[in-house]
């Protein structure tokens, strides 16, 4: 590997006749230097080939990083990096302390450890960099995921003031020290399941309510499916009275439209009824008047034509009394 390293160089020139004239030269000066670190010798490797993801649980990476001719290299600064990103915290140790850093420098053995875990499921590539150098050696490690009530533990406080245990995950295995002797808490490769930690206590009465409520169950489905279905006879009827209510309005409104029109004809022929009244009775007035009219005519002609034959009539001759007889 090579570096470059760039010098500055300031060179300055005084004139001594005139201290307040400076000249400066500046120039960069490029060197390779290879480094010693050997990325095919050096060494990167992983305790634990799979281990849960319950963000406890750590798997230690330890990178060894020699020169070409496997001699050690102390004092070099080695990055720990994983291919998921951030989803995996990665933690290096300086001496016996764990930093917060996914950066640690190697001893005198050329030996540089860190801890890595994980709450996300899967399998993640790690990669050491030492001295810019990128190690062949890429551990992969698979974290599994955890199911959820094997972490559980559940217990019933009794009235005597015992308690009972319902559900209790399996005892974890035996933690092994870290590299180091402290800080590092991780399962071998073969145990999945660990104890987080979770500690449920029920109180008794909750518990036999809880058990009644799941023995009830069966009853309690019963008597709801009944009320749905008296619910749904409720609905039937309403619906039915609904449409019958609207069948007897349906009918109600044809009845009063009937009356309306059969309202509307009686009304229409009575006033066709007054208006031959009308007209008939203009009729007998014409009449009347024509009768009068040739009434009084008939009875003028009839005075004229009887005048001059009574006044034309001779009178008759006087007849003498007769005288008694003796």
């Amino acid at each position: 590997m090579v570096l470059t390293l760039r010098v500055l160089l300031t060179y300055s020139l005084a004139l001594i006749f005139v201290p307040t004239a400076l000249a400066q030269t500046n120039s960069v000066v490029n060197a390779n230097v290879v480094s010693s670190v050997s990325a095919t010798n050096s060494s990167f490797v992983a305790d634990l080939a799979e281990l849960p993801a319950d963000g406890t649980s750590m798997v230690t990476l330890t990178a060894t990083i020699v020169d070409a001719n496997n001699l050690p290299l102390p004092q070099k600064e080695v990055i720990v990096t994983s291919n998921r990103g951030d989803i995996d915290t990665i933690r290096c140790y300086a001496g016996s302390t764990l930093t917060e850093e996914n950066k640690a420098t190697t001893d005198t053995n050329g030996v540089a450890r860190c801890g890595a875990r994980s709450l996300v499921p899967g399998e993640a590539t790690f990669t050491a960099t030492a001295d810019t150098v990128i190690l062949e050696d890429k551990p992969v490690v698979k974290f599994t995921p955890l199911p959820i009530l094997t972490q559980l533990k559940i217990t019933v406080k009794t009235p005597g003031g015992g308690q009972v245990t319902l559900v209790q995950p399996p005892a974890p295995s035996a933690t092994p020290s870290s590299p180091t002797g402290e800080g590092l808490d991780h399962s071998p490769s073969s145990d999945k399941l660990v104890d987080t930690g979770i500690n449920l206590q029920i109180p008794f009465w909750v518990f036999i309510i809880t058990a009644l409520f799941f023995l009830l169950i069966p009853v309690l489905l019963l008597i709801i499916i009944v009320l749905i279905r008296k619910i749904r006879l409720m609905i039937g009827a309403a619906r039915k009275h609904a449409e019958a209510e609207e069948a007897l309005l349906a009918k109600i409104y044809t009845l009063e439209q009937q009356v309306a029109q059969e309202q509307h004809a009686v009304t229409a022929q009575a006033q066709q009824v007054t208006v031959a009244n009308e007209k008939l009775t203009d009729k007998i007035d014409q009449v009347s008047d024509q009768l009068s009219s040739n009434i009084n005519g008939m009875s003028q002609t009839t005075s004229e034509a009887v005048t001059p034959t009574i006044l034309e009539t001779p009178s008759a001759p006087e007849v003498p009394p007769s005288e008694p007889q003796a």
